[in-house]
């Protein structure tokens, strides 16, 4: 599909995923942790001096796969023995928008490119992983002090569906807000990657 409304403008999108993986444990060092210089070849092109000489991707897709507590975000996409837990989210959350997370350090980096190009309006498009119901999970929570189903509608259970939809709604809510309580100049929400 061509760039344009329906895209959000995206062109060139990276996809950098910002799971858990532990490095050094001594050191409590991940791969998983964007920094603004892991970030900065993806924002620009460089020549073989080192100068800016263009934009690269336009959009980056933070996605996560599993948590630090070992349990994949989507059980369909991949392995883990327990189902997701709300703690496995909350660590998500905060692991990206943190000060000093994934997306505080993406606008570092983004500051940076708009400084070499020389364009004070240069904005990066931010897409962010929606980890979508583990079916298995039929305790979802605590949500505001309750429980919920991740279950899929059935003929036997019609209201699941809106349990499960009460959660990623949360999911959207709370990326949408910690996003907006960043501040960010250079880095543009877009878009969520349905995991």
């Amino acid at each position: 599909q061509k760039p344009g409304e329906e895209t959000a403008g995206v062109k060139d999108m990276v996809l950098c995923y910002n799971k858990w993986y532990l490095v050094d444990a001594e050191s409590n060092k991940y791969i998983g942790d964007w920094t603004a210089e892991k970030y900065r070849p993806y924002l620009t092109y460089l020549d073989t001096n080192g100068q800016v000489k263009d934009t690269m991707f336009d959009t980056v897709l933070l996605l996560g796969l599993y948590s630090r507590y070992g349990r994949a975000f989507c059980s369909d996409v991949a392995e883990s023995f327990d189902p997701v837990k709300f703690e496995d989210w909350e660590w998500y959350l905060d692991k990206t928008f943190r000060e000093g997370g994934d997306v505080d350090e993406l606008e570092k980096a983004a500051k940076i490119a708009a400084e070499e190009l020389g364009d004070p309006n240069y904005k990066v498009k931010l897409v962010v992983m929606s980890p979508g119901p583990d079916r298995r999970n039929t305790r979802f929570g605590p949500i505001d002090g309750k429980y919920y189903s991740m279950e899929v509608a059935n003929y036997y259970n019609p209201d699941v569906e809106g349990e499960w939809q009460f959660c990623c709604d949360w999911w959207y809510d709370e990326v949408l807000s910690r996003f907006a309580a960043g501040n960010f100049m250079h880095v543009e929400f877009v878009g969520f990657y349905w995991l």
